[in-house]
């Protein structure tokens, strides 16, 4: 049999991953579309500051070549993370930055240190790929890596001699300061938006944390949720003393058939809907429909120790609303309710939308209750009315006998 733990992560477990890696997709969209937008307007101030280097060269050289066609590359990579091409993005961004300063590496020498921009789209390449993109994670890595390497090996043992070598010293002077402030505003405007998105994120997890707990408590008990969020491996319990109450609208599944589809649906919606309101109010655990049937279990919350009262107070009060319900909506069925008290085992089954429910003999003997009750009336067993101990007024119903039960004492509530 498979633990619970499973099932656990296939509704609530699940319904945080999955927004946290929608969220950590959303942020690295962002980041990457930072990072471009960031190597766009590094390149073109370089671009710019080297137009006044007072280095006395003339005409497009293929340093200039290089930048143009890099701050292209970065824009092309901003626009297809605006887009649906996000990955499409990401992977230029990171190409062009590596291509490029390993080009003006060997241009212009690594005495200008160019080539510690190589860290841009080491750290940007942490960053702007999500979970879902390790892989390519993974290759933006190793290839700022490698080229790093072989640009020093190139220049370090090889003794490499730059295209470009730049002069004079001044000129080199420059080129290190813009390069290093450069850097340093890139490196930490990067990190310090990825930190901001990522509070942001813990922020909206944390929301979307807790519209899936209130979602799940819309469809299990409180305290099964609870046990769910510590992530027990098996979620089963055995109550002693419960009351469970069945209710089935009689005649409706003949009344449906003469009309639509949405006034059936609209129909039961009210009603039930109905139905969970006066179940919060009382304190009873709706536990599900079936069809045009309703089933509560009162007594799970140990501070409830009234729990047949409550039930039977609970199917007196539908039973009133369905009434009204009759009025407003100009239509005319019954409502048939049963209840048995007694020992049940609850827990929850299932790997794909799993449910919560009960079973056991007083499971059943509810549902013999109401199959075998009366039209606009609750019925209760003989075990329900001693624990109700009149705090109703009944009426014995002849013995009769029922499936599974043989010759069986029920009660009759009486209207108040």
């Amino acid at each position: 049999m498979k633990l619970m733990k499973e099932n656990s992560n296939t509704l609530f477990d699940s319904l945080i991953p999955t927004t946290g890696q929608r969220l950590s997709e959303r942020r690295s969209r962002r980041v990457a579309f930072f990072a471009s937008v960031t190597a766009l307007v590094i390149n073109t101030i370089t671009e710019i500051v080297s137009q006044f280097d007072g280095s006395g060269r003339s005409g497009l050289s293929w340093t200039n070549v290089i930048m143009i066609f890099s701050i292209f590359c970065y824009a092309t990579a901003a626009f297809l993370q605006k887009g649906r091409y996000d990955l499409a993005g990401k992977i230029l961004l990171t190409l062009s930055g590596v291509v490029q300063i390993t080009a003006l590496s060997f241009l212009i020498g690594i005495e200008s240190q160019v080539h510690l921009f190589l860290l841009l789209p080491l750290v940007s390449s942490v960053l702007i790929f999500s979970s879902q993109q390790r892989f390519w994670r993974a290759i933006a890595i190793s290839l700022c890596a490698a080229a790093f390497i072989y640009i020093e090996v190139a220049f370090s043992f090889f003794n490499f001699k730059q295209h470009l070598p730049i002069e004079p010293q001044n000129v080199l002077r420059v080129y290190l300061i813009v390069d290093i402030v450069l850097l340093t505003i890139s490196l930490s405007g990067i990190v310090l938006f990825f930190a901001f998105e990522s509070e942001s994120n813990e922020a909206s997890l944390e929301r979307e944390q807790e519209k899936n707990i209130a979602l799940l408590e819309n469809m299990l008990p409180k305290s099964i949720v609870k046990r769910l969020i510590k992530g027990e491996n098996r979620i089963a319990e055995r109550h002693s003393n419960v009351t469970v109450l069945f209710a089935d609208l009689v005649g409706f599944t003949n009344f449906s058939r003469g009309v639509s589809a949405d006034r059936v649906v609209n129909l039961l919606d009210d009603l039930f809907c109905e139905f969970d309101d006066i179940a919060l109010e009382l304190g009873a655990e709706k536990i599900k429909t079936i069809g045009d049937s309703y089933m509560v279990v009162v007594g799970f919350d140990e501070s409830v120790h009234n729990h047949a009262e409550v039930a039977t107070r609970f199917g007196i009060r539908i039973l009133n609303a369905v009434k009204e319900w009759n009025l407003s909506n100009q239509v005319n069925l019954d409502l048939r309710v049963g209840i048995h008290s007694g020992e049940v085992v609850a827990g929850v089954i299932g790997r794909r939308r799993f449910a919560f429910d009960l079973w056991g003999d007083t499971v059943n003997t509810a549902s013999r209750m109401e199959s075998n009750g009366e039209a606009g009336a609750v019925v209760v067993s003989n075990t329900t009315a001693q624990a109700l101990g009149g705090s109703f007024p009944l009426v014995q119903r002849e013995v009769r006998f029922i499936k599974g039960l043989g010759e069986t004492v029920t009660w009759l509530v009486a209207p108040i």
